[in-house]
């Protein structure tokens, strides 16, 4: 069986997930202003002022407006991943057997059963509904703290955790902070980490579909698709289970319900939060 080499594949794999940082590092410094405006009204809410309504409104806008921007950085992950794909193809087949102009080019993400799943994650109304509740839960907590007569100091730590720039027990560290700059902070909980986890589902689940649409293209027949899907010691127990599993001739795999699926358009419980790729093997 000719495959990739495991250089090539890590390789691909670091392109992925600079792409992940990419979008993620845009949604942290959105994230940071609306920390910063909400940090300049709590002085004013001590004093008696009562900007909840404005605080309230300018998340929202902002979540909103930040949600619905991550669309491009999709719509470019799924433009660059034909080029990487394309190549790594070839390199496996040691032919051009694949072109990059025989793959499809999308301006927007198009409303087709393969994007579906995305489309409907940054839809106006869902990205809406999102936001309202995240503006919901900070204007809350602000309320709840004044009224129970805590310092700003303190709020603005609760604020820091709720928001994910502190770990669940209040903690910044140094790591922490350099890890902020450079896009690639995930506390697991916080909004940070919802806009990270969509960032990373997301991102690996158009390049999937890219990879998809270049198997479909390979006009070779004993060509099969390959699942890597274990990465680190964070492995989920279904993703060790079908670790390198071959796909049929259409290019899906066998889920644990039987069924046959694409990768990136299984149901929820085994796409949600995923980070396995497929690459192109000759049989």
């Amino acid at each position: 069986m000719k495959e990739p080499t495991k250089k090539q594949l890590n390789k691909r794999l670091k392109t992925y997930y600079s792409w992940i940082a990419t979008i993620q590092q845009k949604c942290i410094g959105q994230i940071s202003d609306v920390r910063n405006f909400i940090y300049s009204q709590l002085p004013l809410i001590k004093q008696g002022a009562s900007p909840e309504t404005l605080i309230y409104n300018y998340m929202k806008e902002k979540y909103t407006q930040m949600f619905l921007g991550m669309k491009e950085g999709f719509v470019n992950v799924y433009k660059e991943s034909g080029k990487v794909e394309v190549n790594l193809i070839n390199q496996t087949a040691g032919a051009n057997v694949l072109r990059e102009t025989a793959l499809a080019t999308h301006a927007v993400l198009p409303r087709t059963k393969a994007f579906k799943i995305t489309n409907r994650i940054l839809a106006e109304k869902a990205v809406s509904i999102r936001s309202a509740k995240m503006a919901k839960q900070i204007t809350g907590l602000i309320g709840e703290s004044f009224e129970n007569e805590l310092s700003i100091a303190q709020i603005q730590r609760k604020i820091d955790i709720a928001m994910g720039f502190r770990n669940a027990e209040g903690v910044i560290t140094e790591k922490s902070k350099a890890l902020i700059e450079s896009g690639k902070f995930a506390h697991r909980n916080g909004h940070i980490y919802d806009t990270y986890r969509i960032a990373r589902t997301e991102t690996m689940r158009m390049a999937s579909i890219r990879q998809n649409e270049a198997f479909e293209k390979l006009e070779i027949p004993n060509k099969r698709m390959k699942l890597l899907a274990v990465l680190d010691d964070r492995t989920r127990p279904q993703s060790r289970e079908m670790n390198g599993h071959l796909s049929d001739k259409l290019g899906r795999f066998k889920y644990p319900d039987g069924k046959y699926y694409y990768l990136g358009q299984a149901p929820p419980q085994w796409s949600i939060n995923d980070r396995e790729t497929q690459y192109v093997v000759f049989i």
